[in-house]
């Protein structure tokens, strides 16, 4: 799957990922290259798989609802006023939900939006059923968190709390309005990594349930460890996204990619069979030890 994306010969307008109008080019999944920031459709496409994926969530788990950047960053323009944006805000509300019409907006019990804003990414989430307005940032903020996001938590907070008193929630959206940002801290929040920043969102939108003590990224702290992990957390989203159920190209990609593969295994056997060993002439045979925990759950995520 990997080797497919990174064809270079190919078009790089060529659709990856296609559902109900969202769309994901393959010049944008070229982003997922190491130590390149992502572009903002990949964080589109994510939502909408994690939105399929809540169909077949346990009951235990809450009901999670995560919504585009595509249609909100219009609405959070802090240049303009907060009543000229809502409309903008309120259609994207609809849209969404009129795309998972088994989903009411009374059984959903938290809502995901992430957020890119001075080219950075990271997430406002609200907990509806366990009151909360908390803002997720893989960055480090030791000073006053306020200064760095400026005026798009509250534009957004007014957005939501108006929607929700339209649609007829007035007890909820009385709630929601005395609600403050909270600014969760994790042990693996970064000082210096802002390229990796959509990534770390991707993974905090997979795995966020609202329980800040158990929740569980597997996510070391900032280093040459969690480097590695954020590569690998590269290339599963990228398999993912194009093998995706949901995906209308799913099935032209995978017959290209097991082509692809097919035709490295076999220039692989034909390199191995014309290799000459040379070298040590001796016949004994080397001894080869392997790790007991070659493959860590992390991988399996």
């Amino acid at each position: 799957m990997w080797r497919f994306m990174l064809l270079k010969e190919r078009d790089k307008f060529e659709e990856i990922f296609a559902w109900k109008g969202i769309r994901c080019i393959r010049d944008h999944m070229w982003t997922f290259i190491c130590n390149t920031k992502l572009y903002y459709s990949i964080i589109d496409t994510w939502s909408t798989i994690l939105n399929d994926c809540e169909n077949y969530k346990a009951d235990e788990s809450p009901m999670r609802l995560f919504f585009t950047i595509g249609g909100l960053n219009w609405s959070l323009d802090v240049s303009k006023k907060v009543g000229m944006t809502y409309p903008i805000f309120s259609n994207n509300m609809d849209d969404m939900l009129s795309k998972y019409p088994t989903r009411k907006l009374q059984d959903i019990d938290m809502v995901f939006f992430p957020i890119y804003a001075y080219e950075h990414f990271y997430l406002i989430v609200y907990n509806m059923k366990k009151p909360a307005f908390e803002i997720i940032d893989n960055m480090k903020r030791e000073e006053e968190p306020k200064l760095y996001y400026g005026k798009i938590p509250s534009i957004l907070h007014s957005h939501f709390v108006k929607y929700l008193q339209l649609k007829g929630f007035q007890v909820l959206s009385q709630m929601i309005r005395k609600l403050k940002p909270s600014y969760l801290s994790m042990p693996w929040q970064t000082k210096s990594n802002s390229a990796d920043c959509g990534i770390f969102v991707m993974r905090h939108m997979e795995t966020y349930k609202g329980d800040t003590r158990n929740w569980e990224t597997e996510l070391r702290n900032e280093g040459f460890g969690q480097y590695k992990q954020i590569i690998k957390l590269r290339s599963k989203y990228n398999n993912v996204i194009m093998s995706s159920n949901i995906n209308e190209r799913k099935d032209e990609i995978m017959a290209e990619a097991q082509k692809l593969f097919k035709e490295g295994a076999q220039q692989t056997l034909v390199m191995l069979a014309n290799t000459k060993v040379g070298g040590s002439t001796s016949t004994k045979r080397k001894t080869v030890t392997f790790s007991t925990n070659l493959t860590q759950q992390f991988d399996e995520a």
